[in-house]
């Protein structure tokens, strides 16, 4: 459904970020991978970068009594998906997120890369 399209979009736009702001914040710019999948099971999009890793047990999310400006992507990808996982690669970080998806939404298995869909 729509939402569920907005919802994703969302929460890639909120991974991608976080690359751009963590990862690469000592440098000028840096790569960032987006590839997709989707089978029975549902839809499972990957954010993966190359600069300073992410230890996800150093999150605390957002105080809502205090209204941060940031801090909210963590938080946003883990509401609006059904799982997210943060993986140290050691020379960087990749985000794993799955959203299951209704019977009969899912077409055939299909794969996408950064070159090809």
């Amino acid at each position: 459904p729509e939402e569920t399209a907005r919802h994703l979009a969302l929460a890639v736009s909120e991974a991608c970020a976080n690359a751009y702001r963590h990862a690469y914040a000592k440098t000028a710019a840096g790569r960032v991978d987006l590839s997709a999948e989707i089978d029975s099971a549902g839809l499972r999009i990957t954010v993966r970068d190359y600069g300073t890793s992410f230890d996800p047990s150093t999150y605390r999310p957002p105080v809502p009594d205090e209204l941060p400006e940031s801090g909210y992507g963590i938080h946003l990808m883990r509401l609006l998906t059904d799982e997210v996982r943060h993986v140290n690669e050691g020379d960087g970080t990749r985000v794993v997120m799955f959203k299951r998806l209704p019977n009969g939404s899912v077409p055939t298995r299909r794969s996408c890369s950064p070159t090809s869909c």
